[in-house]
């Protein structure tokens, strides 16, 4: 018998991926929880309210709300109010105020101005507040959230709610639609687990930098040390790359620092990794060859002492950052499984590692 070839079928969602039309799923969606369309549309109003429900438990809330007193009557949506994303009055006593995000940041006091002037606005009442992603949130974005005042809802947790919404409604073209694009997104984040190192996509990259950040907060908590790590696109005139940063130290004044620089292999099919030392000039310290080729001597030294390879880069260039070294044969310091996947608590103890490498080469100052 011929062999026949699984085609998926077209997504809304893919082809209209914005924030604007996560937006409209959701006012679409909370629409439905207005006691008005019980009757007509019962399903669908019970979705809508298993949906409005959950947001409201999750949102920061400066009182406590007693959710199952609600009549859910009254219900009205508003977009871009005081030019915030989502605005949900509920039965004349609760505000909802929901930041919703794909892949943009907020920027600034954005939140903080947002928050202030609907609580400002909406003094009668009681203001939640949430900030909700589907896509794939940064360390540095995740620490601009006062959640004194939001609470963040991201998408695996989304996930586990519009699950239980598709039960409901399980022949629901749209959010059947929306659920697996989300899905989607999801199984591309877990990639850096599920396939082998070299064949992540690049939402997996994310992932496994997701992974790094939160392994070394714990570790900056226990050890008081700075080893917070952020990660961001870097544009450059090479095509660019996704970074890691972090380990940061100091040596006759400038910063030296590890990054990862990571971009899609067209030879291997995935993500190509590559860990470097680069050193960070300061306003009270300029970056010279002098301290160049210093660094250089003693983080080979170091690195001779605790058996990682630290080899110069091809191209010495001085800048504001320069980079020194790379660390290890290319991707040799992702540890692998038998089957080539990622060994996730092998490459922490790698990383570690050099980290501490790292530490040991900035004390040779003289």
């Amino acid at each position: 018998m011929p062999q026949t070839t699984h085609i998926p079928e077209p997504n809304l969602f893919y082809y209209a991926p914005s924030e604007l039309s996560q937006d409209a799923v959701f006012t679409w969606l909370l629409s439905y929880a207005d006691s008005k369309f019980a009757t007509d549309f019962p399903k669908m109003h019970e979705a809508g309210k298993f949906f409005l429900a959950a947001l409201l438990k999750k949102a920061k809330f400066e009182e406590k709300i007693e959710f199952e007193k609600f009549s859910y009557q009254n219900i009205e949506i508003l977009k871009q109010f005081e030019h915030t994303d989502l605005l949900v009055k509920l039965d004349e006593k609760i505000v909802l105020l929901i930041e919703d995000k794909v892949n943009a940041q907020e920027h600034g006091d954005q939140l903080k101005t947002y928050w202030d002037k609907i609580n400002t606005k909406f003094s009668d009442r009681k203001v939640g507040a949430l900030y909700l992603k589907t896509g794939n949130p940064q360390p540095q974005e995740l620490g601009k959230i006062d959640f004194k005042k939001y609470s963040f809802l991201g998408r695996q947790e989304l996930l586990s709610i519009l699950e239980e919404i598709q039960k409901k409604v399980p022949g629901n073209e749209i959010i059947n639609q929306f659920l697996d694009y989300l899905q989607e997104k999801e199984r591309a984040f877990q990639t850096y687990l599920t396939s082998p190192v070299g064949k992540w996509e690049y939402e997996g990259e994310e992932g496994f930098f997701t992974a790094l950040a939160a392994y070394f907060e714990k570790q900056e908590t226990e050890t008081g040390r700075d080893e917070s790590l952020t990660w961001k696109y870097v544009s450059n005139a090479n095509g660019g790359f996704l970074g890691a940063f972090w380990s940061w130290g100091r040596f006759k004044g400038v910063v030296p620092y590890l990054q990862i620089e990571s971009w899609m292999s067209g030879e291997r099919g995935g993500m190509e990794n590559r860990l470097f030392v680069r050193l960070h000039s300061q306003p009270s310290a300029a970056l010279t060859w002098e301290i160049w080729d210093k660094f250089l001597e003693v983080l080979q030294k170091a690195g001779s002492e605790d058996g990682i390879q630290v080899t110069r880069v091809s191209r010495r260039r001085l800048g504001s950052t320069s980079a020194v070294a790379i660390i290890g044969d290319k991707d040799d310091w992702l540890k692998r499984k038998e089957d080539g996947k990622l060994d996730l608590e092998a490459t922490f103890a790698c990383l570690d590692k050099i980290s501490a490498m790292m530490r040991k080469a900035e004390q040779f100052q003289d």
